[in-house]
């Protein structure tokens, strides 16, 4: 490519294809008790996505001017609202400022990383986490591969 520049940080689009994504997703760190809220000065930034403590971050989210360009196909933080010239509530991916948003630590670190900015906690819900279900998922998920094998082998043997 004529126009690509070694100096500049790598940028570019994968294309994955992803199965057994419920699977995936049960087998992250997720709550399982010790609620309580937490303090509004934690820097959800600097928590690891492994960590025994996770966080639910009510806060205040700017959406710069200079990110809409690059994101008006698909703004981050959908919220569910009713919007202009409706009755009905809707999920809607806007470029809005949002107020009282709430998001996991997780999500919201993804945000800041895309240029998002936090204005201001409003509170914080802290909970303890594990992979508490990640053991029961990956033996459902052996067990469907066998099943699979067991199948193509009953097929070649009667074919």
């Amino acid at each position: 490519m004529k126009d690509y520049d070694k100096t500049k940080e790598s940028n570019y689009l994968m294309y994955l294809d992803a199965n057994n994504l419920y699977g995936l997703a049960m087998s992250q760190f997720l709550p399982y008790g010790g609620f309580k809220w937490g303090n509004t000065n934690i820097d959800g930034t600097k928590i690891p996505d492994d960590s025994d403590k996770g966080y639910i971050i009510e806060c205040d989210l700017q959406y710069p001017e200079y990110l809409h360009h690059f994101q008006s196909d698909l703004p981050l933080a959908a919220e569910n609202r009713i919007p202009d010239a409706s009755k009905q509530r809707k999920l809607l991916a806007t470029l809005y400022d949002k107020e009282h948003y709430v998001v996991h630590y997780n999500v919201l670190k993804q945000f800041l990383q895309l240029g998002i900015k936090l204005k201001k906690v409003h509170r914080v819900l802290q909970f303890n986490q594990s992979p508490w279900l990640k053991k029961y998922i990956d033996l459902n998920t052996e067990m469907r591969e066998l099943k699979q094998l067991m199948i193509l082998k009953k097929i070649f043997i009667s074919s």
